[in-house]
Formats: C-alpha cells, structure tokens, sequence
C-alpha cells in the first residue's frame, strides 16, 4: 500500500496521537514514518492481536461449571464482533469483579478433599508423548496447523476453505494426536512437551471458531466472508454458542443484549457498514473545521486497518481516501 492522496501532515497528526514520535514501547517505527512520508510502498498483513468471543459468563463472570469464573480475553467480553478499545477494563475491572465474586463463592461453599486416582487419567494421558516412541514430532504438526489456519481462518474466511480447515483438524485428531512424541523426555522446562499438550486444546479451540465462522452466513467485525459480504441485521444479531455434546460441537444461537442503541435494519455491504460504526463514533464535537478534521483522520486509519485486515487492492484504498479527502474540503 502507499499513502496515495492523504496528505502527510494529516497522517503524521493521527499516527502522533497513537505513536508519540514514531516509538510504539520498545518499537522503533521512524523508518515506517518515512516511507509513509516519501509515500512509498508499504507491505502490509493479517496479525493476530485479541480473542473475540469465549467462554460464555453471567454479570458475575459465573460459567456454566458451579465454582468456575472467567474474565478477560478467554471470556465472552463486552467487545462483540470486534475489540473497539484497550483491553485494561477486562483486566483491571472484570478480572477484579471475578475474583472478588469467586472468592465469596469459596468461602460459602468451602473445599473438598478430592480423591487423587480421579485425575490420574488425566495425567496418563498428558505424560504419553514422553513414553511414546515415535518419530512424528509436536512441532512439524504444530507448524502445519498454525500455516493451514493462517490460510483458511484468517479475517478472510468462506465456505468452502473453512470445511475443508474443519475436515483437516479431524484428521489431526484422528491421525497424528495420539501418535506424537518428544525427543527429550525430560519433564524440566520440556518446550517439546509442552507444545504436545497445548496442541490438543490448540486445535480443539481452531475447530470451534471455524465451525463457528461456518455457521455465521454474514460477514461482521474482524470475521469477513468473502461468500457472504453483508452485514446482515435482519438475521444475524445474535451469537453463536457452542457446546461439546458426547464429543460432538453443537452449534446454538442467542439474540444480543441491546440497551441504548439499535443497530439500523436490513443488510449491508461490510464496508460501508464498518465506515458506519466509525462515522458515528466520530461524529461528536460538532461540524466545525477540526471536528470535520478529526473525522478524516479516524476514517483514514479505519482504511488503512481495512487494508491490512481485509487485504483490500490498494487501489481500492486509495481511492476511497481520495474520495473522503474531497468530500471534508
């Protein structure tokens, strides 16, 4: 991507209220800074940043499992579709409401002395790969779902790739899960061992969004269908959960809590739909010079995110900045 036709000082002023002197922590981006000004091109990409979506909690991050609370990024969150602002209020206030709440609930309710053959199972089958002797290794699967993901369930999905992405991971499951094994079998800091363990849960978690992604026929917050291009909010406010059902995902659907503001009717292109949700954001302070200004800016960042997550022709970009210059003069 290039600048194009923004003006550089409009750039320059909206990334300084991001990127104070081109620094982001311990990242040095003056040389991205330059390029933007010389105008010159950029390779831009999907990255992974947040989890939307999670564990499904009440008011009092209570899940469905009596005694069991969860908050932050692995919980149902207030962000819906897309995360919109810093993710402190789920540390800093849900993570403190959830304590407090399953603190209480400990307290009423005490401990049980458990029985420790019930988790012997477990531990079986986590040890497994140390006692395997084979020579398909954690991080040759590992690699192969992380690249099969990046291709079939990025911010760009459609039909077709994700069932084929589904009918993958059973294959893993199926096939090569329970046959990997380590080439250390230490149990001090065992990176290999650990990949082993986490992949289990890695790719039960990959099948749920997918099936997940497969279900929701629109296209809506960092989730785009390439098959189905509308947001649609005639038939799509609402929210899919899942459930693990004797081994099976069953896929079910609950309307969103609205409160103050509905969101408009019908079916909508998903941009014009995300410049929106920006535009209404953006609009308050007025119609003055500088509230007209700092619209542009939030729409010229809304672009150049759109272009990174939807790996839209830069020439499409550049001509909708063109546009949005001409209409603010």
């Amino acid at each position: 991507m290039r600048r194009g036709q923004v003006p550089w000082e409009t750039l320059e002023k909206a990334a300084a209220a991001r990127f104070s002197n081109w620094k982001y922590k311990a990242l040095d981006l003056s040389e991205l800074g330059r390029m933007f000004k010389e105008n010159e091109p950029i390779e831009v990409g999907a990255v992974v940043e947040y989890f939307d979506g999670g564990i499904v909690i009440d008011e009092r991050f209570e899940t469905g499992v009596a005694g069991l609370y969860a908050a932050g990024e692995c919980a149902l969150g207030p962000f819906g579709a897309n995360r919109v602002c810093s993710a402190i209020t789920e540390m800093l206030v849900h993570g403190a409401d959830a304590g407090r709440n399953a603190g209480e609930y400990a307290g009423k309710n005490g401990t049980r002395k458990l029985d420790g053959r019930a988790f012997r199972p477990l531990e079986e089958e986590a040890e497994r790969p140390l006692v395997r002797q084979s020579r398909l290794k954690p991080a040759q699967v590992r690699r192969r779902v992380q690249e099969m993901a990046h291709k079939s369930l990025g911010p760009i999905r459609e039909k077709e790739e994700l069932t084929g992405f589904i009918a993958f991971l059973d294959g893993v499951s199926k096939d090569e899960l329970p046959h990997l094994g380590t080439t250390s079998k230490s149990r001090i800091y065992n990176k290999e061992w650990l990949d082993a363990i986490e992949l289990r849960n890695m790719v039960h978690l990959l099948k749920t969004s997918a099936v997940s992604a497969l279900h929701r026929t629109e296209s809506r917050g960092v989730h785009y269908r390439e098959d189905c291009p509308y947001t649609d909010n005639d038939n799509w406010l609402q929210e899919n959960i899942i459930k693990l059902n004797n081994g099976a995902l069953v896929v079910s659907r609950r309307p969103v809590t609205i409160t103050s503001l509905m969101p408009p009717k019908g079916k909508v292109p998903f941009l014009d739909m995300m410049k929106k949700m920006m535009q209404s954001r953006s609009d308050i302070g007025g119609h003055t010079k500088k509230a007209k200004a700092r619209r542009l800016e939030t729409k010229v960042i809304v672009l150049l995110a759109l272009c990174s997550m939807l790996s839209t022709p830069c020439s499409t970009i550049a001509r909708e900045i063109a546009c949005l210059g001409k209409k603010s003069m």
